[in-house]
């Protein structure tokens, strides 16, 4: 059985990071922005502290933290279902799932079901992407899986 490469995983859950910011910053500062503006006002939510800097900060930490995990469940089913962009795709998808199930326990309260809908298709997007640039940096050490 072969040991997960944390010199690997590390760099691959800060790319998978980054690449899921980009993209939440596009989603939400410019895709949905309408939407969030529309939700803030009628929630009396500060649109100043809604997307201030203090979470812009929080966004990033967060999908950072959120790209070690991404990369941590492609290292540990690898071996299991092999290297590759379908490995990945599970990993995504494994992540994904509580994800959405969290935003839905705001959908119909805080936030509408249209915005549900397409903030959870946009942010599986976000997601799938990050876990496919994780997985495109993790590798495992080339004399373990050789033993195999």
């Amino acid at each position: 059985m072969s040991r997960i490469n944390t010199g690997k995983l590390v760099p691959g859950g800060i790319l998978a990071g980054l690449v899921m910011s980009a993209i939440d910053y596009v989603v939400n500062n410019y895709i949905l922005a309408g939407d969030w503006r529309n939700t803030a006002q009628l929630r009396n939510i500060d649109l100043g502290v809604m997307g201030g800097t203090g979470a812009l900060v929080t966004m990033v930490v967060l999908d950072l933290v959120l790209g070690q995990l991404l990369v941590l469940v492609y290292a540990a089913i690898r071996p299991r279902f092999g290297p590759g962009l379908g490995t990945a795709a599970i990993a995504g998808f494994l992540v994904f799932v509580p994800q959405a199930i969290l935003l839905a326990t705001f959908g119909g309260i805080i936030i509408s079901w249209d915005l549900y809908v397409r903030q959870s298709s946009l942010m599986l997007v976000s997601v799938m992407a990050g876990a496919i640039a994780g997985a495109w940096v993790y590798s495992e050490d080339e004399s373990e899986t050789s033993e195999g």
